[in-house]
């Protein structure tokens, strides 16, 4: 009889320290409660940032399409400037031969 109460007392020892005890339960719930608090502030930060990104995206978008349009001028006034520079060196052309027709004429003015 002895035995078998000791044997009951060894059990209920062992299962006390197996068992959790009210104090560990409540540790646990404060410890779930500030992962719970703490998923929410990165749910939160999670929802910002994908409000930054898709504020960044469209700026990159906007920005794309002007250098788009940068790029379309760029083109143009290359264009512009190349047929402006041909358009020069006709007219420089043009004034050396005028230029050497005034001098023909000038000589032809002396010798009479």
């Amino acid at each position: 009889m002895e035995a078998i109460l000791q044997q009951l007392i060894n059990e209920m020892k062992a299962i006390k320290i197996n068992m959790a005890t009210k104090e560990d339960i409540q540790r646990l719930e404060e410890k779930i409660d500030n992962n719970a608090i703490k998923i929410d502030n990165n749910a939160t930060k999670i929802d910002n940032n994908t409000a930054k990104i898709d504020n960044n995206a469209a700026k990159i978008d906007r920005n794309y399409s002007q250098i788009n349009r940068n790029f379309n001028q760029i083109a143009a006034n290359s264009e512009k400037l190349q047929e402006l520079s041909k358009i020069s060196q006709r007219q420089d052309k043009s004034m050396e031969t005028l230029a050497l027709r005034s001098i023909e004429h000038e000589t032809k003015l002396r010798d009479l």
